[in-house]
Formats: structure tokens, C-alpha cells, sequence
């Protein structure tokens, strides 16, 4: 009887034992499965970091090269705002100094000789000549294409007969 006895409990140690390793077992394989799982997990965050940084690479080259090209159009408007400076700090400059001109220096006009023809008329000065033309009534077009001076001169010449 106490063979039976060591024989049951030999087998019914057997028994657990063998049921205590086999859930040992189940337990090691789901624990290398979740290793598995998280070894995979880590490659592929590791792929999308790459990736991201790839991304991010470009999208910076993108960017500074659009700051350079903004930087080389801040340099050029810049520079036609100092060209459009110096043209109206001229302007401004041709302004006074005509009407200083004008305030000094009156214009007296004579009282031109008839106009008789071209030959009286060639002995005039420009000034003259403007002068008379347009106190005849001329028009500007046909005291430029007379005298040869340009319309701006011509329009300076009347604009300081009409100041006195």
C-alpha cells in the first residue's frame, strides 16, 4: 500500500509538475510574443522618425532658400527705392531752382517788331522767339518745331512770361 501511495504521489506530483511547466511555457511564449510585438513596434518608430526627419530636412532647405530669395528681393526694392529718392530729391531740386530763377530774374518784354518774315525772325534769340510765337497765339506744338527746343523749356519759358 504505501507503494500505491508513493506511486500516486509520485504521479500526481508528476502531474502538476508538468502542469506548472507547461503554463510556464505559455507564459514564456507570450511573453517572446510581446517582445515580438514591442521589437516590431520599435522598428516602425523608428522608420517614421526617419522618415519625419527626411521631411523636415526638406521642408527647412525650402525655406531658407525662399528667406534667400526674399532677402535678394528686399536688396533690390530696396535699392529702386534709394534710385526713385535720388529722382525726386532732383526733381524737387530742378522745382526750386527754376521758380528761384524766376523770382530774380523778371522777364521784360519788349514789344516784338512786326512779323514781317523768316529773316527778322532768325536775328531773335530762342527766348525771343518763344516769347513772340506764343504772344502771336502759336501753339506749342509749332513753337518747338520752330525754335528746336524741347517742350519742357518752352512750357518753362511761357510759365515765367504768365508769373509776371
Amino acid at each position: 500500500m504505501y507503494l500505491i501511495v508513493f506511486f500516486i504521489s509520485f504521479t500526481t506530483a508528476g502531474a502538476i509538475g508538468l502542469i506548472f511547466s507547461l503554463l510556464h511555457h505559455r507564459s514564456i511564449k507570450r511573453e517572446i510574443a510581446v517582445n515580438n510585438i514591442i521589437s516590431k513596434l520599435r522598428r516602425e518608430v523608428s522608420e517614421i522618425i526617419i522618415e519625419m526627419n527626411g521631411t523636415t530636412e526638406r521642408n527647412i532647405l525650402l525655406l531658407e532658400n525662399r528667406i534667400q530669395e526674399l532677402k535678394r528681393l528686399l536688396d533690390k526694392a530696396a535699392k529702386v527705392r534709394k534710385v526713385l529718392e535720388a529722382e525726386k530729391n532732383k526733381q524737387a531740386s530742378a522745382e526750386r531752382i527754376y521758380s528761384e530763377l524766376g523770382k530774380k530774374r523778371p522777364i521784360k518784354l519788349q514789344d516784338p517788331p512786326p512779323f514781317e518774315h523768316e529773316s527778322s525772325a532768325d536775328s531773335l534769340s530762342p527766348r525771343d522767339k518763344v516769347l513772340q510765337m506764343y504772344q502771336r497765339g502759336d501753339s506749342l506744338d509749332a513753337i518747338v518745331d520752330k525754335v528746336g527746343m524741347n517742350r519742357g523749356e518752352i512750357e518753362l519759358i511761357i510759365s515765367l512770361l504768365n508769373q509776371n
